[in-house]
């Protein structure tokens, strides 16, 4: 019999990874098989450390996470995204997701229902939640309003962590993992453009915070230190928001699904199959927690919005995980070739 064939060794489960001329590095931080260097393509071999991860890992192949040929069949190589092909690519991938922003916050804008319908729907989701027994969210707020130190620094979670942790996941994905930066990056488009701009056109909902004084309730973005806009809300003559209030915060009635809630699972989500300590995967958990805090101490939404923001990153990833297969399929018969997905 000859050598045994170190790909498909053991190596990447414990460890150890290749370097370069084929022989393994030991001492080599652990990390995920999709996750050895940091270029867009695989290179020669890579593909079964895939696979052979994968059974190492976890006893079996991961559902949907390879689609394994027959020995011998060739493969056509998961992609990342096609700016990394070229020098400062990334440069148009950060314009490409600026303009997908702007178009969602136009969107966002012009989809902004009625003050009145608004306020409909508002009091029909009160009670809902009343008959679930879920109505607590005046209670939370209240816990901490005498206490403007914490208060404060609700709000600047509120404001800051909404951006800044999507950014680092962008970021990390797109440098360590390009095949699921492109998943996830798709995963958030969906999020922009799609389940949460019908839901606000179809289901406008005023905010606790906006709410008739007699909900009691308060808006700690105005009452209260805050590094982002301190614009009160303010009826023009015909009855609804103006323009002023409209420019600074956005759509007001965007209330079901939160997309603080949605932005915090989708990082979440991203990064859980590829960081390995158990701390850092404490991190996205506190900042999903720590997300709905925010949300329910500012006063901007309800606990039942997050039922809304579960359904929209649900819908988004599965949108994403199909236009991929369907990529990678199209890409295998160009190739003729045995298509290869992203590890889920």
């Amino acid at each position: 019999m000859g050598a045994a064939d170190p790909s498909r060794s053991g190596l990447v489960a414990s460890g150890e990874r290749w370097a370069g001329g084929g022989r393994p590095q030991s001492g080599a931080a652990s990390v995920p098989a999709w996750n050895l260097g940091i270029g867009g393509a695989a290179r020669p071999g890579e593909e079964e450390l895939h696979h052979m991860h994968a059974v190492n890992t976890l006893g079996a192949a991961s559902p949907g996470a390879t689609v394994e040929p027959a020995a011998g069949e060739p493969r056509a190589a998961t992609p990342g995204p096609l700016s990394k092909r070229f020098r400062y690519g990334w440069v148009l991938e950060a314009l490409v997701i600026a303009t997908v922003g702007f178009l969602y916050e136009t969107a966002r804008n012009l989809v902004t229902g009625s003050a009145a319908q608004s306020l409909r729907n508002a009091k029909t989701l009160t009670g809902i939640e009343r008959a679930l027994g879920i109505y607590q969210e005046r209670a939370f707020q209240h816990f901490f309003l005498d206490m403007p130190a914490l208060v404060a620094l609700w709000n600047f979670y509120y404001d800051t962590a909404h951006f800044l942790v999507p950014l680092f996941v962008g970021i990390y994905l797109y440098i360590q993992a390009p095949a699921r930066y492109v998943r996830m990056r798709n995963t958030f488009f969906f999020l922009l453009l799609g389940f949460g701009l019908l839901s606000w056109y179809l289901l406008p909902i005023t905010a606790p915070k906006w709410m008739p004084a007699s909900y009691g309730f308060h808006d700690t973005q105005v009452e209260y230190y805050n590094v982002g806009p301190q614009t009160p809300l303010a009826y023009g003559a015909d009855g609804e928001p103006t323009k002023a209030v409209i420019a600074a915060t956005g759509n007001p009635y965007g209330g079901l699904p939160s997309h603080h809630v949605s932005w915090s699972l989708f990082c979440a989500l991203a990064l859980w199959p590829v960081v390995r300590r158990r701390w850092v995967k404490g991190l996205l958990v506190a900042h999903v927690l720590l997300t709905i805090g925010a949300i329910t101490v500012t006063g901007n939404h309800r606990f039942i919005d997050i039922a809304g923001s579960v359904i929209e990153v649900t819908v988004a990833y599965s949108l994403a995980v199909l236009l991929e297969r369907a990529l990678a399929r199209r890409r295998a018969r160009r190739l003729g070739a045995a298509p290869v997905l992203a590890p889920a």
